[in-house]
């Protein structure tokens, strides 16, 4: 600081973060120094902007204002600091200095926008730019598609192949100029330009490319058009013909197409747009939004562009390609080039490839497309945006979270409408839409853009969050880059993420009333769900309600197949009496539905859904509109746009505190059908009943546990009549959803984000060392005070603290291995802890010939002091991250969560009973064998080392098996093995006779112990620490239990008896969740 004619000259280091890279931050900051008189830099880092600016104090504030005042468009800062520099007195000018390289970047980048008003206006009447289809300036053009790298700079992006001409850089360069420092800039002379093909790639000769192509598309040609982000297929929306052949070359014979329209009075014309449509139609992300049809329209579009569908797909132009090309009355088909299921099309090789025998012509430019984007999709519900798809237009702007953990996380979504999420402390990268991860290009698409997205923010995730379906790809990537990378993979349950997703969004942390409904979604019980009423506080849920379960005859075919479940219905109701409404409804159904009809009929069992997404399926199939779907929610669109202008009634429907049953719903609308009632009558009446059940569930749940917040989320809130129906119904609380990402499977990765971390509070090292520690003082106290009543209290000491590092134990493997390699380590480990009761009786006794009872304890304490050692060493498996971050004493109930995990408990009471029927060998086998066959103490150890030796081979052999075959084969060869002994223990056979009994049934344990434990402690990683204690517990319960009764009555039958009841049950159990594995 100086002074300097009475005014103090100082110079200030100033950084600004947010997006501010390639909007026309830069230009700002030079045009205001340069109006000021103020010299200095700016230039482009890995943080941000950078600016050194220097002037008298007053300047410098007044630059400070107005860099806030006239951002850019396209800028949003998240964060301006100011610290004081040195002068100096050298410096005489203010410059755009080049970005440095080489270090990570923590910037952000603004999407792809339509051009602005000033370039709009240039493309009509520009020398150089008139009609030139890449116009842009620094504020609108492409940025996510064209950028390789941060710092955004031309040489790190497509343009980079663009040299610019002589009058372009001279624009570029000019400090007054609205292109100064615009990455893209070009013109007709230097930049990119389209050329018309042929399908074989031969350019034809046309004078105006334009001209031509409008000619083409209005004679009823295909066109395959290469845009900002991939390939669409155009064609004149109010041929009726090319429609159709666009349909059948595509295979797309229902879906809705989108439409492009020329200009806002065309868009007027077709559909009825409100304020706030109007809006999200005209702004600078111009998505897709769905509009209700004007039926008055003078427009008349081909019926085949939305078949059966009260809404269209608008937008209007969003490239100055597209400004140039339509005409202001031109109502043009523009759906994406990609075949059905495949991601977005952009290379020009596999365009030309693919489409070749779809499109009669390509209209195709000559910059790279680097990053595909889909287009965005919205549609206004209660007043309000919402997403069905974000992606152009929107990706890859960060959403704001302030209740997100700082730590970097990947979360990788669904595998239906998949959109991974990344974090960068509270700003949430939502990617682009990839979705269904239904094939290998779409594998490779999502396995790109993370990395893509890991690279371009330089992002390294220290945590992985996967959905908990255990056959989604998306899962199985996210266990692979987290195997790959050494870092703590979570699951997290889909219904819980979609409302996490909400929680999100709005900041609330809890209580909050979860109210999801979709399609499917893997339960932790093994059940399908669907719709479901959950409390949410923080990183728990509790599933507090649910609606009715149905069966999905067919499994996954009944999700394609509405007829399957309806068919129940009708089954379920009528039974044989069955209406000729539906007999004739069942005389159009597809070929082979009367075997399934059979097995409706029969006691066959199905899988169980509360799927709300089915339930809209199955009375849309009721209600006569279609019996299988051709695109996503076909059924149910069909079933919204039915309802035209009908209120409805309110229909029958029960509810007892815990399920929300629509069975008496269905059945009123099938007898309505019976009755030759109004259609869409019936088909409101099932929406606002589905609307209003919903609100008084929902009221009573927050009245019981006095909750104020709701929120709704799941693809069947993408229903704009119910979800209106709800809000207009809803007389409890607050109620939220989601508006910055969508409702549907595109939004479960924000959701996943949120409730990632959870694990165990405190890692490992600490509990293991603390139960070691006071196990190693109490095994000493017992020996300092020899008195029974003190032993007994030490002894109890001694066990629950010995019992810390068995549980542990399982939870470190669970930290550390999956899948086969867990399976292979639980086989070593329950080898270890299945020998320890067997050999510990054969060397006390053998100590016992050198020393008296102090010795035993004496060797005990020195075990201690051995293993704490070792624990020093022990390197924490379980990162700060991973771990449950609430009160210590909240951790205990998640004991309870796992305990409602049905498939968890029924493993654990597998291996519980198995491990029973070893604790009753152990408790009867002196008797048998050393009292009624006379063995020696030495002949007695041998054989009881020997059953110990069953149990290792046993598990050595389990490893080369999968979990499911290991554990299978186990139990039916321990009940096969009990009967054998039953028959060999009541008949009093020989020795030999007993002993392979009892070595068979061992191995066979063996087998049952590592698979078990893998699969169990498999479904409750995210839970390791609780799952292993009720893991270790059980067992030793049971066997508490089971070891006196053998000594009942003659210890030869009551051993048989035990041992068997201890292989019956849970063979039992296996097979009743055998399919659930």
């Amino acid at each position: 600081m100086k002074e300097n004619s009475n005014q103090t000259i100082e110079r200030w280091g100033i950084r600004y973060t947010g997006i501010v890279q390639g909007v026309g931050f830069r230009p700002l900051v030079s045009m205001c120094a340069h109006s000021l008189g103020l010299t200095g830099i700016v230039y482009n880092d890995s943080h941000g902007v950078y600016v050194e600016i220097q002037g008298p104090l007053g300047a410098l504030q007044l630059f400070l204002d107005a860099i806030q005042a006239e951002q850019p468009r396209l800028c949003r800062i998240t964060s301006q600091t100011v610290q004081p520099l040195t002068i100096k007195d050298e410096e005489t000018t203010f410059s755009v200095e080049p970005s440095p390289l080489g270090e990570d970047v923590s910037t952000f980048i603004s999407a792809d926008t339509a051009p602005c008003e000033d370039c709009l206006k240039e493309l009509q009447h520009d020398k150089r730019r008139q009609e030139y289809s890449f116009i842009n300036c620094t504020n609108c053009g492409p940025r996510y598609t064209i950028i390789k790298s941060l710092p955004y700079d031309r040489e790190r992006t497509t343009m980079n192949e663009f040299p610019m001409c002589e009058a372009c850089l001279a624009e570029y360069e000019d400090i007054e100029g609205r292109r100064y420092r615009a990455e893209p800039n070009a013109c007709s002379h230097c930049g990119p330009r389209y050329t018309l093909y042929k399908p074989n790639r031969t350019a034809v000769d046309t004078v105006n490319v334009w001209n031509t192509t409008r000619e083409l598309i209005n004679e009823g040609s295909i066109i395959a058009i290469k845009g900002v982000g991939g390939y669409h297929l155009v064609c004149d929306a109010r041929n009726d013909a090319v429609v159709q052949r666009l349909r059948k070359r595509k295979n797309r014979p229902h879906k809705p197409l989108a439409i492009m329209v020329g200009s806002l009075d065309t868009a007027i014309e077709l559909v009825q747009i409100s304020d706030v449509e109007l809006d999200v139609l005209t702004g600078m992300e111009r998505p897709i939004v769905l509009l209700e049809r004007n039926h008055n329209s003078s427009v008349r579009l081909s019926s085949h562009v939305a078949p059966d569908n009260h809404m269209l797909g608008v937008m209007l132009p969003y490239t100055p390609m597209h400004e140039v090309l339509l005409p202001s009355d031109a109502a043009w088909v523009m759906t994406s080039g990609n075949r059905s299921g495949d991601p977005v099309l952009y290379n020009d090789d596999q365009a030309f490839n693919e489409l070749g025998e779809v499109a009669d012509y390509f209209l195709v430019h000559n910059r790279e497309i680097y990053a595909p984007l889909d287009d965005s999709v919205v549609m206004v519900i209660n007043n309000k945006p919402r997403f069905i798809r974000r992606s152009r237009g929107y990706v890859p702007e960060p959403i704001h979270c302030e209740s997100i953990e700082a730590t970097p996380i990947l979360a990788m979504g669904s595998d239906l409408k998949n959109a991974f999420a990344l974090n960068k402390g509270n700003e949430i990268l939502i990617g682009p839409h990839i979705g269904d991860l239904e094939n290998a290009s779409t594998h490779e698409t999502l396995e790109w853009t993370i990395n893509r997205y890991e690279n371009l923010f330089s992002i390294k995730p220290n945590r992985i969050i996967v959905d908990s379906h255990p056959q989604f790809f998306s899962s199985h990537l996210g266990e692979h880059i987290g195997e790959s990378s050494q870092i703590p993979v979570v699951t997290i349950q889909h219904h819980h993420a979609h409302i996490a997703s909400v929680m999100a969004e709005h900041n609330l942390i809890g209580p909050v009333l979860g109210i999801a409904m979709d399609g499917t979604g893997y339960g932790p019980d093994g059940t399908i769900w669907g719709g479901e009423f959950l409390l949410c506080k923080g990183n728990q849920y509790q599933r507090l309600a649910h609606i009715h379960e149905a069966p999905l005859p067919g499994g996954e075919k009944a999700v394609s197949e509405p007829w399957r479940q309806a068919l129940w219905y009708i089954r379920n109701y009528y039974g044989n009496d069955i209406p000729y409404a539906y007999q004739t409804w069942m005389e159009n159904l597809p070929k082979g539905w009367k075997i399934l009809d059979k097995a409706l009929q029969s006691k066959m069992p199905m899988i169980q859904a509360t799927s709300c997404g089915r339930l809209f399926d199955a009375v849309g199939s009721l209600l006569g509109l279609g019996m299988i779907h051709t695109y996503d929610a076909q059924i149910t669109i069909a079933l919204e746009a039915l309802c035209g202008e009908e209120k409805g009634s309110l229909l029958d429907y029960n509810y007892d505190g815990k399920v929300l049953d629509f069975t008496p719903t269905v059945q009123a609308i099938m007898d309505g059908v019976v009755q030759g009632k109004s259609l869409p009558h019936l088909a409101a009446s099932f929406h606002k009943t589905i609307a209003i059940a919903v609100c008084e569930t929902a009221a009573d749940l927050m009245e019981r546990y006095k909750i104020s917040d709701a929120a709704i989320s799941g693809g069947v809130f993408q229903n704009r009549k119910l979800v209106e129906l709800i809000y207009r119904a809803w007389h409890v609380g607050n109620l939220y959803m989601n508006e910055a990402v969508p409702a549907n499977d595109g939004g479960l990765a924000l959701g996943q984000l949120l409730i990632g971390p959870i694990s165990d509070k405190l890692g490992r090292k600490k509990p293991l060392l603390v139960s070691l520690i006071v196990y190693l003082i109490s095994t000493v106290a017992i020996i300092i005070f020899p008195n029974i009543y003190a032993m007994i209290i030490l002894r109890f000491i001694q066990g629950i603290s010995s019992a810390g590092a068995v549980v542990i134990s399982r939870a470190v493997s669970t930290d550390l291995y999956k899948g086969r390699e867990m399976a292979q380590f639980f086989a070593l480990l329950m080898a270890v802890n299945g020998l320890a009761p067997i050999l510990s009786p054969v060397l006390g006794s053998l100590l016992l010939e050198f020393t008296d009872w102090r010795g035993i304890f004496i060797a005990l304490a020195a075990i201690g002091i051995i293993i704490i050692i070792a624990s020093l060493k022990f390197h924490e498996s379980l990162a700060e991250q991973n771990r449950l971050n609430v009160p210590i004493t909240k951790t205990y109930h998640s004991i309870v969560l796992v305990s409602q995990n049905k498939l968890f408990t029924a493993l654990v009471f597998i291996q519980g009973f198995a491990l029973a029927a070893m604790f009753a060998y152990i408790a009867a086998s002196p008797f048998i064998l050393q009292t009624h066959y006379n063995l020696s103490t030495i002949s007695y150890s041998i054989c009881f080392g020997l059953n110990g030796f069953a149990i290792v081979l046993g598990s050595k052999i389990s490893g080369r098996f999968n979990e499911k075959k290991g554990i299978k084969f186990g139990l039916t060869m321990m009940l096969i093995i009990s009967i054998y002994l039953a028959f060999v223990l009541s008949l009093m056979l020989p020795f030999l006779f007993v002993e392979v009994g009892f070595f068979l049934l061992l191995l066979g344990l063996g087998l049952i112990l590592p698979a078990g434990s893998a699969l169990a402690m498999g479904l409750e990683r995210k839970r390791a620490g609780s799952a292993s204690a009720l893991f270790g517990f059980l067992p030793f319960f049971l066997g508490g239990i089971v070891s006196p009764l053998v000594g009942i009555g003659n210890i030869f039958y009551s051993s048989s008896i035990a041992i068997v009841i201890c292989c019956v049950i849970p063979f039992v159990i296996y097979k009743v969740i055998e399919k659930k594995l």
